[in-house]
């Protein structure tokens, strides 16, 4: 990197720039241009505290995009996601009309997809993204009428909150449900369901009585009890219709519930529900009055009902004996654990002290502790001695390929995070690296890319490792800027969601999460498996060692002169 010379007379007039301002607001720009180089600063290693921590049940309403489906991961096991909703009318207090005749009640969500092909004969092959398993595999879809209010208004104690739902909410969704499968048309398409990425294509008739074919992207699409919806919405009467507040008290919504078809694996998609509608067509007499008398006309018409109101993702999980094995294991203050299990949804996170828990002084001299604990680890302390520039920190965190799957690993492979997200546990907000962050990607999934957390991938497209830059958090430490807290870790469906959910369960447990995960955690429907921070390796000078992948703090350092 940078072999032409005029590029290192820039870079060693920058680095002498850099260390003759040694304040401890030390210019960042020379930490970006560097790169993985580092050219002479010096490397020092801090070990750290990980620990893999269960999130049990997490608040899941009103999440920006939602699973729904079954999908059997290899490393973590069996998810089903359920999903309710409310239902609002596009157009309240419409005009329905008499001698009511159905035509069609259709529901439509549009799948995440790109266009593979554009075909000659004008058609468009599509593949469907955020896809777990395969399109061909089946289960079983049925959609019901929803018998549970979800309110926007809750209450802790005395205080009026916005309203919370949880993923394991499955039990009293599904026991207020009305018992009418509404996709019961021929075909069994509700016993046999997939995600089919097929164009999709509609016949629409004009008012002339043309028609033509609509061709739009491959969609959850599915054929509803016409009988049901003329005699629940479209005869529920004026009051029921007026307002959306009337309406979602009277109809409440709709259940998405999913199950095994046979001995098909199954798959689970990412949908965007917010953009679903149901549309009822039919034909009705409206009548109408004017100056010159009353008119009656059989019309054709249409109501359309948008799923906007308030959801709840709904997650069952039967965790391999691997997994539930790590979620099982203590709690190791000190020096953590071998492995972290990042694991989206009602899943877990792992927990982070970057300079470990040895708090053994407060003098800054680890070789004379003076046995009075100050709060504060010992490596921190020692560092807060020195006067050092940082140039740059950062965590490293390798992924274990033989359980994620590889060219050299026996397991399948198991769909991987592109990234993971740092953020501050007690404070429940993100670090200074993220905040200082403006970089934008290519796309957005990879925007703040000095920040980092993105997966580095080998010749196989598995992942190697996550890198998280923490130059700027690791500085405000130093220089006393800062209070040293407890950092999580999780993986997280979009780098720009900082949003934070609730936990359910507030028990000792739980207790290290302080009551709340990134929602871009619940959103994801993803894991992996990374080395922790406490790996014992007989052979430490082996290069290829286990040891050398355990997850550790790097600072790039730089020694003003008059301190040698």
């Amino acid at each position: 990197m940078y072999k032409n010379s005029f590029f290192s007379q820039v870079l060693l007039g920058l680095t002498a720039m850099l260390i003759i301002s040694c304040d401890k607001d030390f210019n960042e720009i020379g930490a970006d241009i560097i790169g993985d180089d580092h050219y002479n600063f010096e490397l020092k290693s801090y070990d750290i505290a990980a620990n893999t921590v269960g999130t049990g049940p997490v608040q899941s309403n009103n999440l920006p995009i939602n699973p729904l489906g079954i999908y059997n991961n290899p490393v973590f096991g069996k998810t089903k996601a359920h999903f309710v909703t409310q239902l609002e009318l596009k157009t309240p207090n419409p005009t329905i009309g008499t001698n009511i005749q159905m035509t069609s009640v259709t529901l439509s969500v549009p799948l995440f997809s790109h266009v593979v092909s554009n075909n000659s004969d004008g058609s468009k092959t599509y593949a469907i993204d955020s896809l777990l398993g395969s399109s061909n595999q089946i289960f079983d879809l049925k959609v019901y009428r929803s018998g549970y209010f979800l309110g926007d208004v809750g209450y802790e104690g005395p205080t009026q909150i916005t309203q919370k739902y949880y993923s394991n909410q499955t039990p009293d969704i599904d026991g207020l449900k009305h018992p009418t499968v509404l996709n019961n048309g021929p075909g069994s398409e509700n016993e046999n369901f997939f995600f089919n990425p097929a164009e999709r294509e509609d016949t629409v008739v004009n008012s002339e009585g043309e028609s033509s074919v609509v061709k739009s992207v491959p969609a959850l699409r599915l054929e509803l009890d016409k009988d049901y919806f003329k005699t629940h919405v479209l005869e529920a009467g004026a009051t029921n219709l007026q307002s959306n507040n009337a309406f979602k008290n009277h109809f409440r919504g709709l259940y998405f519930k999913v199950a095994e078809a046979g001995t098909s694996a199954g798959a689970l998609a990412m949908l965007d529900f917010t953009k679903g509608i149901v549309t009822i067509k039919y034909k009705a007499d409206i009548t109408t009055t004017t100056s010159t008398g009353t008119t009656t006309t059989n019309m054709d018409l249409s109501l359309i009902l948008n799923m906007t109101g308030n959801t709840v993702s709904l997650l069952e999980n039967e965790p391999s004996a691997e997994y539930q094995s790590a979620l099982n294991a203590d709690f190791d203050e000190e020096q953590g654990q071998s492995r972290l299990f990042l694991k989206g949804g009602e899943g877990s996170v792992a927990t982070i002290d970057i300079f470990g828990n040895t708090d053994a002084n407060s003098n800054g001299d680890p070789d004379a502790p003076d046995g009075i604990p100050n709060g504060i680890p010992d490596a921190l302390d020692e560092l807060r001695t020195k006067n050092w520039l940082i140039n740059e920190a950062s965590l490293t965190f390798y992924v274990d390929r033989d359980m994620m799957g590889s060219e050299s690993s026996e397991v399948p492979d198991a769909p991987e995070p592109e990234r993971i997200y740092l953020y501050d546990i007690p404070n429940k907000r993100q670090i200074l690296d993220y905040a200082f962050d403006n970089t934008k990607g290519r796309t957005t999934k990879l925007d703040k890319g000095i920040y980092g957390g993105i997966l580095e991938k080998s010749a196989d497209d598995r992942g190697i490792k996550y890198k998280i830059r923490v130059t700027n958090y690791v500085r405000s430490l130093v220089g006393q800027d800062s209070t040293y807290v407890r950092l999580g870790l999780s993986v997280t469906e979009n780098i720009n969601l900082i949003t934070m959910a609730k936990v359910r369960l507030e028990n000792p447990v739980t207790e290290p999460l302080n009551k709340f995960i990134p929602t871009a955690s619940v959103v994801s429907p993803v894991g992996t498996v990374l080395y922790g921070s406490n790996i014992q390796n007989s052979t430490p000078n082996d290069p290829d060692s286990d040891y050398y992948k355990r997850a550790r703090l790097e600072i790039y350092y730089t020694e003003p002169t008059n301190n040698q």
